[in-house]
């Protein structure tokens, strides 16, 4: 979700009756991928017990570049660590088999890894390479790409060619984010988490399992995770808020995020009570 910010901005992430997942059975074997990149939020989307594998769909790095402009060049390196989760042998993986790397879609960011292929003999496979992170000349060089909150995104995706029965369901992305240097501490953020009324600050959030069912809920049932941005800037912002859960839990029903304006500045939970309780209009990313 991305927002200009003009005055303040409330996201409040409604959490319905939080539920464990149990593992599922996985048939082929698949590759799993993990990184390691000083500097990135890491956010690993996707369900680690998806049906038919066990690995990770998506494994996002964001960066926060201060700066008025991208410079061309490298700008960092991630390392990626490679492996084989076994599965069940309905269909058989065949090895041996070669595990790429190749990047897709767009090319405003490259990335560049030193070893961009590995032979896979067995599910005992492990590997490793160092994955730079480039910036053309022609995105430095483009005003376009230079106003404050513009955005850099390069996938790399996992790849195995031809029929050899092996998941690469992992596709790595990279986001570098632009942000103006004097526009780092006039944004303030403050975070709530709350029951479903809004009444209290909830610290800490109490969780029990089921033993009958297994199923894991919270207390309260319905907790609000609220996030306040503050715009004290002289400018308009343009700020990124991304929300996931813990891989061992699942929202009860389809809930959305919603955001609320106000032009006061809200520092405290007992004024962003206040405020919803005049009963706002949220618009739901």
């Amino acid at each position: 979700m991305k927002r200009v910010i003009r005055k303040l901005v409330l996201a409040s992430l409604v959490l319905a009756t939080i539920f464990a997942m149990g593992p599922s059975a996985w048939a082929k074997d698949a590759a799993v991928a993990a990184v390691t990149a000083p500097g990135a939020i890491v956010i690993q989307n996707g369900n680690h017990y998806a049906q038919g594998t066990n690995a990770i769909g998506t494994i996002q790095l964001f960066y926060t570049v201060v700066a008025n402009q991208f410079a061309a060049g490298t700008f960092g390196s991630f390392t990626l660590d490679l492996s084989i989760k076994e599965g069940k042998a309905n269909p058989a993986t065949k090895y041996p088999l070669s595990l790429n790397l190749r990047q897709t879609g767009s090319a405003n960011l490259i990335l560049d890894p030193a070893i961009d292929s590995f032979p896979v003999g067995s599910s005992a496979f492990g590997g490793s390479t160092t994955v730079n992170i480039n910036i053309p000349a022609s995105v430095a060089s483009d005003p376009a790409f230079q106003v404050d909150g513009a955005e850099l995104v390069a996938n790399l995706q996992l790849e195995v060619p031809g029929q050899r029965f092996l998941d690469t369901v992992t596709t790595i992305q990279v986001h570098l984010v632009l942000m103006h240097p004097g526009d780092v501490d006039c944004l303030i953020v403050r975070n709530f988490i709350t029951d479903n009324g809004i009444a209290g600050e909830v610290n800490p959030l109490s969780v029990s399992k089921s033993s009958g069912s297994g199923n894991v809920s919270s207390v309260p049932t319905n907790p609000h995770y609220i996030v306040v941005a503050a715009n004290t800037c002289s400018l308009d912002q343009c700020i990124d808020a991304r929300f996931t859960l813990n891989s061992n839990f699942e929202l009860k029903g389809t809930q959305a995020v919603k955001t609320f304006s106000s032009n006061s500045i809200i520092d405290e939970f007992l004024e962003a009570a206040t405020f919803f309780g005049t009963s706002p209009t949220g618009d739901p990313n």
